[in-house]
This record gives structure tokens, C-alpha cells and sequence, in this order.
């Protein structure tokens, strides 16, 4: 799982908190980046970048508890192989 964010987005501060505290050790990689290309989107919502999809929601935390819950699902799923 790659998650990815832009500084500018809304998320980015969740982002930096969380990864500071050590919770995006949950991602494969979590990459903040100075610009996704993603600007009209940017500045209207929350959003982030995971395995190339847009996530959106008006709550920055709601997007990271999406992001842990899809990597522990994709876990299982994995130690079901």
C-alpha cells in the first residue's frame, strides 16, 4: 500500500502528526509530496493518494482510519494465502 499527500492539502498536517507519532507504520510507504498535480481537488477537500486512487472526505481522520483499516483487511487477506 502507498499513500500518498500533498504539503498543501488539508490532510497534510493530520499526516505529519500521525507519521510523527509512528501510526503510518501501518502503510507500506506513506510520501508527502510538495504538489500531487491534484489542485482544484487540493483545495476544496481532504484527500489523499492510496495505490494511485483518490480517497476523499471532509475529515482528515476519517481518511486515516480508511487508510488502517484497508491495510489491515489487505493483511488478512494476505496471511490467509
Amino acid at each position: 500500500m502507498i499513500v500518498e499527500w500533498c504539503a498543501a492539502n488539508a490532510v497534510s498536517e493530520k499526516a505529519s502528526e500521525l507519521e510523527a507519532l509512528g501510526h503510518l507504520v501501518y502503510a507500506y510507504d506513506a510520501i508527502e509530496y510538495p504538489c500531487l498535480d491534484h489542485c482544484d481537488l487540493c483545495v476544496q477537500t481532504p484527500y489523499l493518494l492510496v495505490d494511485g486512487v483518490i480517497w476523499v472526505d471532509d475529515e482528515p481522520d476519517a481518511l486515516f482510519r480508511r487508510v488502517v483499516s484497508q491495510f489491515k483487511k489487505e493483511q488478512d487477506e494476505f496471511n490467509d494465502d
